[in-house]
């Protein structure tokens, strides 16, 4: 990763990425970790605080989780006309990752820096 910091939009969708390679089988949770770990050049901080920014990162995309399941159940359950407890977790999932593709939608685009100005 550059030393830019991205915009909001553009740090929406670096999240959405993170958080699309998380939600696959717990099984590819370590190669998606050290994905993120890369793309974040996690290995020029130093120890303790790279493992604790990890664990951080590791729980806010637990938490992102957990509130995106919440959220496609209620989805999956209006477009089924079903309860939420009747939903099929492949309703679920289809619901959950239709929400995460729109989160980026609705973010403004980052906004464009002035011609000749300096970096802050």
């Amino acid at each position: 990763m550059s030393n830019d910091t991205p915009g909001p939009k553009s740090a929406t969708q670096l999240a959405i990425e993170f958080l699309t390679l998380w939600r696959e089988e717990e099984a590819r949770r370590p190669a998606a970790a050290a994905y993120i770990s890369r793309t974040l050049e996690l290995s020029t901080v130093e120890e303790p605080a790279q493992t604790k920014i990890a664990s951080v990162i590791a729980g806010l995309l637990n938490l992102s989780m957990i509130s995106v399941g919440t959220v496609g159940a209620y989805r999956a359950a209006e477009e089924t006309g079903r309860p939420r407890e009747e939903v099929t977790s492949e309703e679920l999932q289809a619901a959950a990752t239709g929400f995460i593709q729109e989160l980026s939608l609705w973010m403004p685009d980052d906004p464009r820096p002035n011609p000749g100005s300096a970096p802050m």
